[in-house]
């Protein structure tokens, strides 16, 4: 399986609090992406995007969480993955080699150079922040007031910037044969 192959893999320690669920899953379908939190470790993955999302992302997830997050923040940053890889163009190319002859399989992906992201809808992340926000644990449902902040997108629980503009292109390194 060639490098190009790999989606985005995050893991996260997961805050463990009496009145957090111990479980929690979300697959974004549409956006391939799925978040997995059991006791205290959490997995954001994005499945077809050549690792854009974890690249774009990564100098603000190093720069802004420092310790354990809570359920709402790692929706956040499931949300926040998920927009990136709806975002990305073009999109990576995927395929399989075989051969018979020698018996050998091969996963493959094309993708250019540069990952180019198209114009950063806020409208978009704050409907995928609410769709999270609302289908959360009891404690999270209570308070619509985070829905409405994340629709319209005047916060944000791990303080990053809402907008990714200055990742409109960023350069991926690509291993060519």
């Amino acid at each position: 399986m060639d490098q190009e192959v790999l989606g985005s893999l995050a893991v996260f320690p997961a805050k463990v609090r009496q009145h957090f669920e111990g479980f929690d899953f979300i697959d974004l379908s549409l956006a391939q992406t799925m978040l997995l939190s059991v006791g205290d470790v959490a997995i954001i993955a994005v499945f077809n995007d050549s690792q854009a999302a974890l690249s774009v992302a990564l100098e603000d997830l190093q720069r802004k969480i420092g310790g354990p997050l809570s359920p709402i923040q790692l929706r956040e940053v499931a949300a926040r993955f998920a927009s990136i890889n709806l975002h990305v163009e073009p999109r990576p190319l995927f395929f399989s080699q075989i051969d018979t002859s020698a018996g050998t399989y091969n996963i493959g992906a094309e993708r250019p150079d540069q990952v180019h992201m198209s114009a950063w809808n806020l409208e978009l992340h704050g409907r995928i922040m609410q769709a999270l926000a609302k289908d959360s644990s009891p404690s999270v449902r209570k308070s619509t007031a985070l829905m409405v902040i994340h629709r319209s997108l005047r916060n944000s629980f791990i303080g990053w910037p809402l907008k990714v503009g200055q990742h409109s292109c960023l350069t991926i390194p690509t291993v060519r044969r």
